[in-house]
């Protein structure tokens, strides 16, 4: 884990992730890094915590037309009880405000947790967009 100029926390994958995102996607906006508040209208805004409010989620595709896409880079740590808990909850926010989540779960992206952009850490994202729906 590393820590940018902004402060961010960019974990293990990410930065790789971002690379290969941003040749799958040409046309999109990409964000890293983005507030998770930003998704959400504001009817949710008011029952969450200070944690959900700050969060900032890993990546973030804006698609004319489409749906966005959030991109959630998954270590080991979130297998724990109470960060899958949180995990879940805010998969289910996204997706009540129009977005696809997509997670790159740490087991099913041995490449990319080398930070390595080849063939097969290509391969792992596309797979991971494809469980979620999405088709390139």
């Amino acid at each position: 884990m590393k820590i940018d100029k902004d402060g961010n926390f960019i974990g293990v994958g990410e930065k790789t992730a971002l690379e290969i995102l941003r040749d799958l996607y040409i046309n999109a906006e990409i964000k890293p890094q983005y507030p998770f508040i930003n998704l959400i209208n504001d009817e949710y805004k008011d029952s969450l915590s200070d944690n959900y409010l700050k969060h900032k989620l890993d990546i973030v595709i804006f698609r004319p037309k489409e749906e966005t896409i959030v991109v959630r880079v998954q270590d080991k740590h979130h297998e724990g009880v109470l960060t899958s808990a949180k995990d879940t909850v805010m998969k289910k926010i996204l997706e009540w405000n129009n977005c696809i989540v997509v997670d790159l779960n740490w087991y099913d992206c041995y490449c990319l947790w080398k930070e390595e952009k080849n063939e097969d850490s290509i391969r792992e994202i596309i797979l991971a967009l494809e469980d979620s729906g999405l088709h390139l």
